[in-house]
């Protein structure tokens, strides 16, 4: 299996414009493609080769962004249920 590194090299562009059509926001952007090869390296174990690489790392930078936002409402939900009272 190649190593981390390699798919870094080798996806780094097709992943970041993936993140792009999700999200513009520049620093955001940067975050989520680190957390996405972050939560690759620590998961590289666990894949199967039942999918193409780039589909399995496409799949990790959908749910690290929908990690992101789901955890930006929550904070928000309850920043507003404090701001209530």
């Amino acid at each position: 299996m190649k190593k981390i590194e390699e798919l870094y090299k080798q996806y780094i562009r097709d992943i970041y414009r993936y993140l792009v059509s999700m999200n513009h926001n520049g620093s955001l952007l940067e975050d989520l493609l680190s957390e996405t090869y972050i939560n690759a390296m620590n998961s590289i174990g666990n894949f199967k080769k039942e999918s193409d690489i780039k589909t399995w790392l496409f799949s990790i930078a959908r749910y690290t962004w929908f990690g992101y936002y789901i955890m930006k409402s929550l904070r928000n939900m309850v920043f507003q249920k404090d701001q209530q009272g």
